[in-house]
């Protein structure tokens, strides 16, 4: 099962490319099933995430846009540091999704400087 936080994720990019937010795109990008978008979508509406209406396009209220482009900056910054010390990005995407639900902001912005220093000194991932 995704998380809802996966949910609110994918809604922003699309959102972000301009983009009508449907279910059916939705279930698309996470590879789920209609009725497992409807049943979140109820609950991120619950949870005053989203506006949404049954057949009608979905919108992201601000609680639900700010949460869903700080997870797609988090997915953003692992994805730097895990491919940046050689971890191929198909394993990087699949370990992504556990991790960026759960880290804290402090350890974000770590990651976040840590990733700065290997940009200007990058690891020789040749050695042995």
């Amino acid at each position: 099962m995704k998380h809802f936080e996966d949910y609110l994720e994918i809604m922003y990019y699309i959102e972000k490319n301009n983009q009508k937010i449907t279910s059916i795109e939705i279930a698309k990008e996470l590879k789920v099933s209609k009725s497992s978008v409807s049943q979140m979508l109820r609950k991120l509406k619950k949870e005053e995430f989203i506006n949404f209406e049954p057949y009608k396009e979905i919108t992201l209220l601000e609680k639900g846009r700010n949460l869903g482009k700080k997870i797609a900056k988090n997915h953003i910054t692992l994805e730097k540091l895990l491919t940046k010390i050689g971890v191929s990005k198909s394993i990087a995407l699949k370990d992504i999704h556990g991790l960026e639900h759960y880290l804290s902001h402090e350890t974000i912005q770590a990651i976040e400087k840590l990733n700065l220093h290997l940009e200007k000194h990058p690891l020789d991932n040749n050695t042995n």
